[in-house]
Parts: structure tokens; sequence; C-alpha cells
């Protein structure tokens, strides 16, 4: 007839066909170890950097607590210092009326030292 051996040809092509399967089946193993390797990599760096994210977020909520206690130690602080200006002025007010109270003791205690020296001039010059 036409000179082809079916049964070598079914046997060839049985060949063929399971070498490619087989190096379809070699490839598509090696793609998917490959994709699972980059998929638990990503997986890997997923975590560090929710676990960096995490750790964060918890230092920005202890410094925000942070700032809140420092802003409320300043408004203590600049009452504290308001009232220590005050007490201050007071003091400098008050140490101001001493000072002229004891300027004027003192004008005072001369003008009586005047008098009785005048007093004893006359009384002296007098007799």
């Amino acid at each position: 007839m036409t000179g082809i051996d079916f049964a070598q040809l079914a046997v060839a092509s049985g060949t063929a066909g399971g070498s490619f399967g087989l190096v379809f089946v070699a490839v598509r193993w090696t793609a998917n170890f490959i994709a699972g390797r980059m998929d638990k990599k990503e997986a890997q760096i997923d975590a560090g950097t929710q676990h960096l994210i995490e750790h964060l977020r918890e230092q920005v909520t202890i410094l925000v607590g942070d700032c809140r206690e420092l802003r409320e130690w300043r408004g203590k602080a600049e009452d504290a210092l308001r009232e220590c200006e005050r007490r201050h002025a007071e003091s400098e007010a008050e140490v101001m009326r001493l000072k002229a109270m004891m300027q004027g003791y003192g004008d005072a205690r001369q003008l009586v030292q005047i008098e009785q020296s005048a007093g004893k001039v006359i009384k002296g010059g007098g007799e």
C-alpha cells in the first residue's frame, strides 16, 4: 500500500506525545516551584513589613501619649511660672513700699534729732 507502518507511526507518535507530556509536566512543575518560592518569599516580606508597621504604630501611639503629657506638663509649668511672676511682682512692690517706709522713718528720725538738738541749743543758749 502506501508503505506507512501504522504500528511504528503509533509508537513514534506515542513516544513524541509522552516526551512532550513529560517536558510539559517538568516545565510546569518548575514554574510552580519557582512561583511557590516567590510566594513564600513575598509572604515573608509581607509579614516583616506588617510587623514593622505595627511596631511603628505602637511607637507613634507612645509618642503621641508622651506629647500629650508634655503639653499638660508645659501648661502646668506655664501656670506656675505666671503665679511665680505675680508673686515676684507683689514682693517687689512690698520691698519698694518698705524702702519708702524706711526712708521716711530715717527722715523722721533725722527731723526729731534736729528738733532735739535745736531744743538743746535754745535751752542752753537761753540760760
